[in-house]
């Protein structure tokens, strides 16, 4: 699991994903505002423990947050 914060300090952050609201692929991600994903702070849990889906993440969102993880895991 990782961090969704509206911080704007971390929206430059290699290590986070800047979500725009207000696009219609931020929108999709059921965020009602902009934020920012943090993969500076993962936890994990069982899928049990979540809640119920609120969203998602395109192909595109997807391909760079996994940019971010790997910045944030110190991987190539």
């Amino acid at each position: 699991v990782a961090e969704v914060t509206p911080n704007p300090m971390w929206m430059a952050d290699p290590a986070c994903l800047p979500i725009d609201g207000s696009t219609p692929e931020g929108k999709a991600t059921g965020l009602d505002r902009d934020a920012a994903v943090s993969c500076l702070h993962l936890a994990m849990m069982s899928e049990e423990r979540l809640g119920h889906v609120i969203g998602s993440l395109s192909p595109a969102l997807l391909s760079r947050l996994d940019a971010c993880l790997k910045v944030a895991l110190g991987l190539p």
